[in-house]
């Protein structure tokens, strides 16, 4: 609850699922409310922060729900979650929420039946990310995998054969020891996002190269007091990692969550930008010259790969602009 907030929907469809079909004594145990408090006390330090700065937890429910359109939005949501339960695992999903709706065994948690239905309803509704309902499955599959072991038919066993065959054929032929040269580049960030456990693999390396030739490409007196500001926290996360071993200086971004971690210096004087928001780099430095560029060939497209790299002088004091520049998207 300190960082992230989705617990909270788990929470709540559980305790609907226990007061629509029991047992309710699990509403009244001491341990579940002093509980309650103790989650209280803990998150109020982060909901005092994020008070204090507009509350960006909530505002950034619109900016997901737009990145999510990217991909077909609600559209698409029950496909990719199903599709991140595996296809074995989406059967037993699938089963597991009959069983517990209709198996006399398993009674005492039906209360779990409606957890996957509401948190689906949920993040349809608030356009969610389709992994966002994934804590859920292991306790709704193991609901379906008690059912489908009860009954020993035959069929069953063919059945559950030809899944898990299945089912390890898909990850062998999905798993990163595929051929780099077997695999296309994409366009767009649309079609990287569809794929985004492949495609996300790439380009990190390639990134950390050209911003660090870039640095050692500016002289002396520059680097000295210069930062590196990047687009996305996906950059400044890739480049802060591993800073000391490519010999980086301080890394900042104005993007999400990053853009809280700190404001650059005053003193720094020089800056390498790394993105393409060219508009606002213009705005925010007095001169502003592309030195670098990151194309990896299979990077995510204006992340690792089609990026420049940009020398910066600010025009303003970073303490008097960097407020205004902090964004969710």
């Amino acid at each position: 609850m300190q960082v992230k907030w989705l617990i909270p929907f788990f929470w709540l469809a559980i305790a609907i699922g226990v007061a629509v079909y029991g047992p309710r004594e699990l509403l009244r145990r001491p341990a579940l409310w002093l509980g309650a408090v103790l989650v209280v006390v803990v998150t109020a330090p982060t909901l005092i922060w994020q008070a204090g700065h507009d509350w960006p937890q909530l505002r950034l429910g619109a900016v997901v729900a737009a990145e999510q359109a990217t991909i077909g939005g609600r559209y698409t949501w029950l496909p990719l979650a199903l599709a991140a339960a595996g296809l074995f695992g989406g059967v037993m999903l699938i089963v597991g929420i009959w069983a517990l709706f209709r198996s006399e065994s398993l009674r005492p948690y039906r209360f779990l039946a409606l957890l996957p239905l509401l948190l689906t309803v949920v993040f349809i509704v608030t356009n969610g990310r389709p992994y966002y309902a994934a804590g859920c499955y292991a306790a709704v599959m193991a609901a379906g995998a008690v059912r489908w072991t009860e009954n020993a038919r035959r069929w069953r066993i063919y059945v559950t054969v030809a899944l898990v065959a299945v089912s390890v054929a898909i990850a062998v032929f999905s798993m990163p020891w595929r051929s780099e040269s077997t695999i296309d580049p994409v366009d767009n960030q649309a079609e990287a996002g569809i794929q985004i456990g492949l495609y996300g693999r790439f380009g990190w390396p390639e990134l950390r190269a050209a911003t660090a030739d870039a640095y050692r490409a500016l002289p002396e007196s520059e680097r000295t007091k210069a930062v590196i500001i990047t687009d996305s926290y996906w950059q400044a996360s890739a480049l802060d990692v591993e800073r000391e071993h490519y010999g980086l200086p301080a890394v900042y971004s104005p993007n999400r969550g990053f853009g809280y971690f700190g404001t650059p210096p005053d003193s720094a004087a020089t800056v390498l930008w790394v993105g393409n928001a060219e508009e606002e780099m213009r705005s925010t430095c007095s001169e502003l010259t592309p030195i670098g560029r990151v194309d990896a060939r299979l990077g995510y497209p204006d992340v690792t790969r089609n990026v420049t790299i940009w020398r910066c002088t600010p025009r303003h004091p970073w303490s008097q602009v960097w407020a205004d520049m902090l964004r969710l998207d």
